[in-house]
């Protein structure tokens, strides 16, 4: 199961890449979030991910779709200072 600190550490990488705050990602702000935790993924992956992410298939992850994905492919190589520096620079 997830944790509250996990899913609090969801939301924040959330927030982070939904750069427009429209409540959702799209394929381009995904593609930015992976780059940034070292993540070099082509279109094609990206586009990929999100058809296996995008439950409601409107082309945009929500944050539940985020924090399902991510619960099942937590990567323990990044922490939340990282993405966090990194969406700052």
């Amino acid at each position: 199961t997830t944790s509250r600190e996990q899913l609090a550490e969801f939301r924040e990488m959330f927030n982070l890449a939904d750069k427009d705050k429209n409540g959702s990602i799209s394929k381009e702000q995904l593609g930015d979030l992976l780059r940034t935790i070292g993540i070099n993924a082509s279109e094609e992956e990206i586009s990929m991910m999100v058809g296996e992410i995008d439950d409601d298939i409107n082309g945009r992850i929500g944050f539940d779709e985020f924090a399902a994905a991510m619960s099942k492919r937590i990567c323990p190589n990044y922490s939340i200072t990282q993405v966090n520096d990194a969406f700052r620079m």
